[in-house]
């Protein structure tokens, strides 16, 4: 790293504006229901003000899911402590979470439940001769497209359901798709002396989440090129 000179240092920046403000307003606001009820009750619009997708959708998006959840605990039964099964989960939590929160990103495609992996078939079908049928992909829960490059990939699960049939091999599964859509993009690029450096800038993310003892969780996983090795590899 040393003698390319790489010093990238990866850490996530600070964001803040009035979506997050309201964030922690409703973070605040949920030591009790009666609480959270009540300042979900108020319009996140300014009286007075019109409704503007651009200004005010990230917000919209904290209030219907913060709503959302709210709505699931105050129910008779709450179903969030029943064994759900990943399809329950991906439709009543994660699309309501995931999907919505990207429709301000118009170059990005939220590809969900079973997607195909392009990376995947792409590697599956390396050594595949001319007269060969040629083999699907590994399909992925959620998959993040820009054009036709992939570079997030995520997996449900729910390790109580007795009728799964990948309460680990999930963590495989995704760990493996990462390093499909890794492959993918480097073979997109055109390299020279100037662009081997910018390597180092590529990174991919995956995530999964799932129900475990009625609890939900999540598991963020980032995998960064290594320059020394992918020039070694060229070489």
């Amino acid at each position: 790293m040393e003698g390319l000179q790489l010093d990238h240092v990866y850490h996530w920046e600070t964001i803040i504006n009035d979506a997050t403000k309201y964030i922690d307003e409703l973070i605040e606001s949920s030591g009790s229901r009666s609480n959270l009820r009540q300042k979900l009750q108020v319009s996140y619009v300014p009286s007075g003000e019109t409704y503007s997708f651009d200004k005010h959708y990230e917000m919209s998006w904290a209030h219907r899911f913060a709503d959302k959840l709210l709505s699931l605990f105050e129910a008779p039964r709450n179903p969030l402590l029943d064994k759900n099964s990943e399809g329950w989960i991906n439709c009543h939590l994660l699309a309501l979470f995931i999907d919505d929160c990207f429709l301000t990103c118009e170059e990005i495609q939220v590809h969900r439940c079973e997607e195909m992996s392009l990376a995947s078939i792409m590697r599956k079908n390396i050594p595949r001769e001319e007269p060969e049928k040629k083999k699907s992909g590994h399909k992925i829960d959620i998959i993040f497209r820009i054009d036709d490059m992939e570079y997030f990939g995520a997996e449900t699960f729910a390790d109580e359901d007795p009728h799964n049939s990948k309460p680990i091999s999930y963590k495989h599964k995704l760990y493996r798709e990462m390093k499909d859509q890794l492959d993918r993009l480097l073979k997109k690029l055109k390299f020279t002396k100037e662009t081997i450096k910018l390597v180092k800038n590529i990174v991919l993310h995956g995530i999964s989440h799932g129900g475990n003892d009625r609890k939900t969780k999540f598991y963020y996983y980032k995998k960064l090129v290594n320059p020394i090795l992918y020039i070694r590899k060229r070489l």
